[in-house]
């Protein structure tokens, strides 16, 4: 609009400058005729000079306000750029977990706006203590990682328990100096996918829930850690008698050890230490069917405790550090 307005008047301004240069040019035409005065020249030649000042002034301002409209330009573009970064473009879809900032307010750099967490995976970091996870890998076989086992989270509810399949991620580079265990991070892709109301709970940031590893099923001799004493246990053999006979195992964890040597499929091997009869003796054992079925569920996995082949460590999903 000013540049409008300016431009209106520099039209009007060089109008009246050719009028005053025509009037110039007559009083000075005269002047030589002898016609004119000395005085009526030099007032012909004044309101020239004061109609080209005039051109001269609305020029300068006319350029003047370019200037200025370039450097208004200039500024609501660099606002426009700053109203873009009010727009925040997640690169995948979060869950809003609190809000910092309200409608309208000034945020400074470094400031915080939101928290925020993604659903399409969780991750939760357990610890392990120290030595849960080498029979694992010894199960596993030569050349297997902490990365080869599988891994499931467990959430124990009052009456049922859920259990989300899970991959493992990395491994903590560091062993905690109090408890002296292992970070073991696994990772749960959907974890709300599955979710049903008042059954199954989507698996949240802070949840208390349990990390199972497990390794690849094997064929092995399985024992009960405590019928093992010394590298030797009780066993019957085929003619009843009782024998003390020398085990090599493989390794033990706290319930069960991997019997490699000293024992075939089918000897009956003593879990309970007998009170009265000795070595040499005959005797006529009892199976005990209970011990049994738990021995197998825990060795394969299916137990509520973790054992052989199994391992287990609290952990809460997403980031932070596991309890």
């Amino acid at each position: 609009m000013k540049q409008a307005t300016l431009a209106a008047s520099q039209d009007l301004a060089q109008a009246d400058l050719e009028l005053m240069r025509a009037d110039l040019a007559r009083q000075q035409q005269l002047a030589r005729q002898g016609v004119a005065t000395q005085a009526n020249l030099d007032a012909a030649r004044r309101q020239e000079l004061t109609a080209r000042s005039k051109v001269t002034e609305l020029d300068n301002q006319h350029r003047l306000a370019g200037a200025e409209r370039d450097v208004l330009l200039a500024q609501k573009a660099s606002v426009e750029r700053a109203l873009g970064f009010a727009e925040i473009r997640a690169p995948y879809d979060l869950r809003i977990n609190s809000v910092s900032a309200t409608p309208g307010q000034y945020v400074a750099r470094g400031q915080t706006l939101l928290e925020a967490e993604g659903i399409d995976a969780v991750e939760v970091a357990a610890q392990f203590p120290m030595g849960r996870i080498g029979p694992l890998l010894r199960l596993a076989g030569d050349g297997m990682t902490v990365l080869d086992l599988k891994a499931r989270v467990r959430l124990v509810a009052t009456d049922h328990e859920v259990v989300w399949a899970a991959a493992v991620d990395r491994v903590g580079d560091a062993i905690d100096t109090r408890t002296q265990s292992a970070t073991v991070v696994v990772r749960v892709d959907g974890p709300q996918a599955a979710a049903t109301a008042g059954q199954r709970p989507p698996l949240r940031r802070n949840m208390f829930v349990e990390v199972l590893l497990s390794a690849p099923p094997i064929q092995a001799l399985i024992a009960p850690a405590d019928a093992v004493r010394d590298g030797t246990g009780l066993v019957v053999g085929a003619d009843g008698m009782l024998e003390k006979r020398k085990l090599t195992l493989g390794f033990r964890t706290q319930d069960l050890a991997v019997v490699t040597t000293g024992l075939s499929a089918g000897d009956r091997l003593v879990i309970t230490a007998p009170t009265v009869a000795v070595p040499g003796m005959r005797v006529s054992p009892i199976e005990d069917t209970a011990r049994k079925a738990a021995l197998i569920a825990d060795a394969t996995g299916q137990a509520q405790a973790p054992g052989a082949g199994q391992g287990s460590g609290r952990g809460t999903p997403a980031e932070g550090v596991a309890k």
